[in-house]
């Protein structure tokens, strides 16, 4: 009799070399049955040797299966591809650069979703390596395995969040397919950097469902110079100002607003949090810069000013005012509490 397939492992592929094989081999921690679950990897047509290397994989992971589109279908177009092909009742992407852990208990994850319905994702966390010197694990937003509805997690911890971060990223999570395919929840491909960001909301927003944090590190996250974020993100160079601003914060302000419209925030609401954010990021900016000389230059020191300026084109004096002076307030308090936890900790 055949086994039912409980999870997908997607692996959106191109060019991915070396690291293709070592995130396939990361599955060995996936503690399920080998017949339980398929690592799908899509192949974006890739001009590399990686599928080739891959499929001499096929006799140690006789749960690999190999899938080549016709053309290349660009990076978030490959990730809707992967939707489309996933045969699992759940699922998690793992991207080339990455690697699963042996933290996870997918076992007891997926225990978890067969008993409750009504929760749409697994919230687990990332540790970010980006060399020897400089690694470092995401925070918990919530406790140890606990249920929130997804409005409540938007309302009391995404828009209490000056960084608006607590979604994760797309790896971190195991979703259900189900809430996926009977939707026809898709990535938005006009909005690269961020489409992520909704794709999560979206389906742990669904039919008034729930977010289950298990908080395990679900994947190592390695940065590199072939990566998305390393390109777009880090030492821009010349750079199109822009096209850079399209990709950055104006994405950001997308994203954020499509999430935080779903608990009913105004337009105004919205942009006032978004003022926080960015004055923010730029406090702390100029803060690191002082405390760490040298520190690397990113995209986002570029455009942020441009889209603070194009912001304030769109709004009249007193409500600039009143969006400033609170933002500040803000700002200020947060770095009070922050200096106040310093201070904690020495005299401790």
């Amino acid at each position: 009799m055949k086994q039912e397939i409980l999870l997908t492992v997607a692996i959106p592929n191109y060019n991915g070399g070396e690291n293709l094989i070592r995130a396939i081999r990361s599955c060995r921690n996936i503690n399920l049955p080998v017949e339980n679950f398929e690592i799908l990897l899509v192949d974006n047509c890739s001009t590399d040797n990686s599928v080739e290397n891959a499929k001499k994989l096929l006799k140690e992971f006789p749960n690999l299966r190999i899938e080549i589109n016709e053309k290349n279908l660009g990076r978030v177009g490959n990730w809707n591809r992967c939707l489309e092909l996933a045969r699992g009742k759940y699922l998690v992407f793992l991207f080339v650069n990455d690697e699963i852990t042996n933290d996870v208990d997918f076992k007891s994850a997926i225990q978890k979703l067969e008993e409750d319905e009504k929760i749409n994702i697994i919230f687990n966390r990332v540790r970010y390596i980006y060399d020897e010197k400089n690694i470092y694990e995401t925070p918990k937003y919530y406790q140890d395995y606990a249920k929130i509805k997804t409005y409540n997690f938007i309302k009391e911890i995404f828009y209490k969040n000056a960084d608006f971060v607590s979604f994760g990223i797309l790896q971190q999570h195991i979703y259900r397919m189900s809430v996926i395919k009977r939707n026809g929840i898709k990535f938005n491909e006009n909005v690269d950097r961020t489409t992520d960001r909704m794709f999560i909301c979206d389906v742990a927003f669904y039919d008034d469902g729930y977010i289950y944090f298990m908080n395990k590190i679900q994947i190592n996250w390695y940065l590199n110079e072939n990566r998305y974020h390393y390109k777009t993100h880090i030492n821009p160079g010349n750079i199109d100002l822009i096209e850079a601003f399209n990709k950055s914060w104006g994405q950001e302000l997308y994203a954020n607003s499509y999430i935080l419209k779903k608990i009913g925030l105004s337009q105004i609401e919205i942009l006032r949090k978004h003022y926080e954010k960015f004055y923010y990021y730029n406090l702390s900016k100029r803060i690191r810069k002082i405390i760490i000389k040298g520190n690397v230059k990113t995209v986002d020191d570029i455009t942020l000013p441009v889209f603070i300026k194009l912001l304030e084109i769109n709004m009249d004096f007193w409500t600039k005012l009143n969006i400033k002076f609170l933002s500040y307030f803000k700002i200020l308090i947060r770095i009070l509490k922050k200096f106040l936890k310093l201070f904690q900790k020495k005299d401790g």
